[in-house]
């Protein structure tokens, strides 16, 4: 198996090493050199945000599995009509650290990306039962997800299993991104 990792960024650098480490041959490509990518078995979109579609309408071309960041778009369109192509799968690292509770979900941390604070929560939203609190006050990483405490530690692990179970099944996660993003979008979210 050969995947293609389209972007250079931290992100890119992220999955490259976690590729590394299990022995899966890679290469990572510029945004603009999305032709030279073609020949690869998978592909990974670490790009910034408007360019996800733009990658997922070039790739779904050759039938194969997609791996992308999130989130997707922030135009819930553009995500709907991403999700048509089934072999598209939306990271989602905080799922491996099982959260069947019901209880509050709240984060909090002083930075956030350039998509903004909501937008980095995207799958901690879409996983909470109830309406989470978000905060970028903390200058210590605080996460909790439907009452259970999140420990930082384990998130470059959370990350390793992500991309395991891509690797091995790469089933596509439309109905949950697709609700993940719309919860953002209508603000279903508290800020402090």
């Amino acid at each position: 198996m050969k995947v293609a990792i389209i972007g250079n960024g931290n992100m890119g650098k992220r999955y490259s090493s976690i590729l590394t480490f299990y022995k899966i041959e890679h290469q990572c490509f510029d945004v603009d050199d999305w032709d030279q990518a073609k020949r690869f078995d998978r592909y990974m979109i670490t790009s910034p945000t408007d360019k996800h579609c733009e990658a997922i309408e070039f790739y779904k071309k050759t039938r194969k599995p997609i791996l992308c960041e999130k989130p997707i778009s922030k135009d819930l369109s553009e995500v709907k009509n991403a999700f048509k192509y089934k072999k598209l799968t939306m990271l989602n690292q905080y799922r491996h650290l099982s959260f069947d509770m019901v209880g509050p979900t709240t984060y909090s941390y002083f930075k956030s990306g350039s998509d903004g604070l909501a937008w980095d929560c995207v799958n901690i939203i879409g996983l909470a039962s109830k309406k989470p609190k978000l905060s970028n006050k903390s200058p210590i990483w605080k996460c909790r997800i439907n009452g259970i405490n999140v420990n930082f530690r384990y998130m470059d692990k959370a990350y390793m299993d992500e991309v395991k179970a891509w690797l091995a099944e790469p089933e596509g996660n439309g109905k949950y991104a697709i609700e993940a993003h719309k919860r953002v979008i209508e603000g279903w979210y508290e800020i402090d």
